[in-house]
């Protein structure tokens, strides 16, 4: 069983809000985020210039951004949409892979609707990449904290 060591709070939309509430928390786990939906136009964060005071991983980095009281985590959100599709997709059991809990697929209905509420395409450009959309008039929220 693995214990939680991270959890993301998207800072793109009310970041007073969020850090406001940030402050309140004891548990050093709940930190800052910010997704960048990375295409194939635009250079991958793995390109982008190092500087001094990031920390950086696999599509993402922590640093703390100009006006903002917070390390904050950006994501490059298209890679990690695929790392989560992938791990769904993997079998019982396979290291790396997701599963959810109980034997009853409506307790998971919402959060399947969710999770297929974008679409993917390979696109080639600058770079090449995946591509997530939403459909029209599909909740994506669930999918979109899954990063």
């Amino acid at each position: 069983m693995l214990c939680i060591d991270k959890i993301f709070v998207d800072t793109g939309y009310m970041h007073k809000a969020i850090e406001t509430a940030l402050r309140r928390t004891p548990n050093p786990a709940v930190k800052p985020s910010h997704g960048i939906g990375v295409t194939a136009k635009k250079t991958p964060l793995n390109q982008w210039p190092k500087r001094a005071g990031r920390r950086y991983g696999d599509y993402w980095f922590e640093d703390k951004p100009l006006n903002r009281g917070f390390r904050t985590v950006t994501l490059d959100v298209n890679y990690w949409k695929c790392a989560v599709h992938d791990a769904l997709n993997m079998e019982v059991g396979d290291s790396g892979g997701l599963t959810l809990w109980g034997k009853n697929p409506e307790r998971h209905r919402m959060f399947a609707d969710h999770c297929n509420a974008e679409t993917v395409q390979w696109v080639s450009a600058m770079y090449q990449c995946h591509e997530w959309a939403s459909k029209p008039d599909q909740d994506n929220h669930l999918f979109d904290c899954m990063q």
